[in-house]
């Protein structure tokens, strides 16, 4: 059993994931963009991708899967997991899409993964639900929502 502590020097120092996994990491990151992409018919090939930010999203999120075993001796589960990438996705916008600058391709990609990872959860669960795209577009381009509010959101959708 591990010990308890409130003192950051007995908490474990973040090590970066070992490259095969990192790796794994990013396909099955860039996979689920893709995917999300091809479902609303955009073209990936279009979409330029800043490489070390994708990096910094996977590292950020890793960090994120430790603080909860740490603090709340729990996995994070897919839903928190893809909320924090829709998140961060939003925050560091890592993708420009290449015919058209102006377009907000992380607004894009961001609501439209939540959306099919609501619905697929949803789904798994033996519900229905009316997603709320409009409020959500809101919400996502517009407010200063944090980490724990699109979880949040994510939850009570499929509740």
């Amino acid at each position: 059993m591990m010990t308890k502590s409130n003192s950051p020097i007995d908490f474990p120092v973040y090590e970066n994931l070992k490259l095969q996994d990192f790796k794994q990491a990013f396909d099955t990151f860039i996979n689920s963009l893709k995917n999300t992409a091809d479902n609303y018919h955009l073209k990936w090939n279009e979409v330029g991708k800043n490489t070390s930010v994708i990096i910094e999203i996977i590292n950020l999120i890793q960090k994120r899967r430790i603080y909860f075993h740490i603090f709340h001796e729990k996995e994070m589960g897919e839903l928190n997991e893809i909320s924090l990438a829709c998140f961060w996705i939003l925050k560091l916008k890592p993708f420009i899409y290449i015919p058209n600058k102006n377009v907000n391709i992380n607004l894009f990609l961001a609501l439209n993964l939540f959306r099919l990872m609501i619905e697929r959860t949803a789904k798994a669960k033996g519900k229905k639900i009316d997603f709320p795209t409009s409020h959500l577009i809101h919400a996502f381009k517009y407010r200063d929502l944090s980490k724990e509010a699109i979880m949040a959101i994510a939850e009570s959708l499929i509740s």
